[in-house]
């Protein structure tokens, strides 16, 4: 939970730092969509990976109720990440237009 809510935090500050530009492109509603999207598919994430998965691996092949349950939750999650993709692609796309942006006009100072 700490370190999610350390990536929340990340996240926040690069979105805070690109706050002016995105808001040009994009609505509030669209920056709080992006702002909300990494948060949200990292629990799910971790909800898989290490809850879900685990309950699979010590499940009996024979109980067919947990194995389905289990197999409801995963999709559910999987379906709860793309849907936060989905929505937050408009920013995505304008946050790395931004990014990239900046990257481009940044002298390269490796190679003099």
């Amino acid at each position: 939970m700490e370190k999610s809510k350390e990536l929340i935090k990340k996240w926040n500050e690069l979105i805070g730092l690109q706050d002016d530009s995105l808001k040009k492109e994009l609505t509030d509603l669209e920056i709080s969509t992006l702002s909300a999207c990494i948060g949200d598919c990292y629990e799910s994430f971790n909800e898989v990976y290490f809850e879900l998965f685990d309950k699979l691996e010590t499940a009996s092949t024979d109980d067919h109720e947990l194995v389905h349950d289990c197999v409801v939750d995963i999709y559910w999650q999987f379906n709860h990440i793309k849907n936060h993709i989905e929505a937050a692609e408009k920013g995505f796309t304008v946050l790395m237009e931004i990014l990239a942006e900046k990257a481009e006009s940044k002298p390269d100072i490796n190679h003099t």
